[in-house]
């Protein structure tokens, strides 16, 4: 799906969607501008500056002048009868503009917006893409990879053929092995922070990723990827978290463990099986919900001995609450989550022998 920023805005208002010549403006220019591009840059490779016949801003020591390369007009300037505004200011002044133009003869939600509209219409059209994959696989299997200790190559050799969802810093065991991810899942913005560019030149798979967790990453560049929400909420609160399983792509529950992202894209994409493997869920350091910190110094957290330090510590009660929630939800409708990991603490869901299911005569 190709993004245009003109046809997105004209769902949301006939000025555009009805004439071809309105003008779009933005009033407001300054760092608030500046952050709303780097968003759309990053994530769909727009320059919306391309879309806008210019700015507005009261500061007279502005107007007359350019900003990423477009004119800077007064409010009086323009032609009011033929033109939708989109508010870019902040907070601070976002009600103020806002007043101005009511006072003027706009309508907000019409004829002029409030800068969340920039936001709005990227996850929009965002979720339409996701949608692309609704039921995709339905009724196929798929595996998903974990990095536990309990990884090996020789494992993911087996899987060549198969669709499948990885994670992290995967990439650390393509040197060993011919297989490749279907897809690859990423949620930790420390992690993705740090390892972007190796995302980017060694994962040739689409990506998902949050798409919040891009905006202090310097010249953003991932092209193959798809970006989600995550709702921290749950269906407690913040104070008592219950993790829930979502059924809608773009808004993924959270559940301490990017393995719980994967299961909910695997449903939503029609896997009825889906098998677990390298997911020990076992870790040298985690936490309790109370706050217990349980070391385990003889434990191995991941298939790669260097692969260690991670900013967040394993979440153990979120994330065995997440897969029984995972398991249930699965129950309800018919799929199987069956753990092939060899060994590890996993015991919410059924345990199958991982070479058994290539010894297997039946058909997916």
């Amino acid at each position: 799906m190709y993004f245009n920023f003109r046809f997105e805005l004209s769902k949301i208002t006939p000025i555009i969607r009805n004439n071809k010549n309105a003008r779009i403006y933005v009033f407001g220019i300054g760092e608030n501008w500046d952050s709303i591009c780097t968003l759309y840059k990053y994530l769909i490779n727009i320059d919306l500056n391309e879309d806008i016949e210019g700015f507005i801003d009261n500061d007279i020591n502005k107007q007359g002048l350019f900003f990423n390369g477009k004119p800077v007009f007064a409010f009086s300037e323009i032609d009011r009868s033929n033109c939708v505004i989109l508010i870019s200011a902040g907070a601070k002044w976002e009600n103020q503009i806002a007043w101005q133009l009511v006072n003027a003869g706009f309508c907000l939600w019409h004829s002029f917006f409030l800068s969340w509209v920039f936001t709005e219409i990227l996850m929009r059209w965002e979720h339409l893409r996701l949608k692309e994959f609704k039921n995709r696989y339905n009724n196929k299997r798929c595996f998903i990879v974990g990095n536990g200790p309990s990884l090996t190559s020789s494992d993911l050799d087996m899987l060549e053929g198969e669709i499948s969802f990885a994670s992290n810093k995967i990439f650390e065991i393509f040197g060993k092995s011919k297989w490749r991810p279907s897809y690859y899942v990423v949620s930790d913005g420390d992690f993705l922070e740090r390892e972007y560019t190796r995302i980017e030149n060694e994962i040739a798979c689409p990506i998902f990723y949050l798409y919040n967790n891009i905006t202090h990453i310097k010249n953003f560049k991932i092209t193959n990827g798809y970006f989600f929400y995550v709702d921290l909420l749950g269906s407690g609160d913040k104070l008592d978290y219950k993790p829930s399983f979502s059924e809608n792509i773009f808004k993924l529950q959270w559940g301490a463990t990017v393995t719980y992202i994967c299961l909910q894209i695997a449903v939503y994409m029609g896997f009825k099986k889906i098998y677990l493997l390298g997911i020990d869920n076992n870790y040298s350091v985690m936490v309790k919900d109370d706050g217990t910190l349980l070391i385990n110094g003889d434990v191995e957290d991941y298939f790669n001995r260097e692969y260690k330090n991670a900013l967040f510590p394993h979440r153990c009660d979120t994330a065995n609450d997440s897969y029984k929630v995972a398991s249930k939800y699965a129950e309800e409708h018919g799929i199987q989550i069956l753990n092939a990991t060899r060994g590890g603490k996993l015991e919410v869901f059924e345990r199958v022998d991982f070479d058994g299911i290539f010894r297997s005569t039946f058909a997916y």
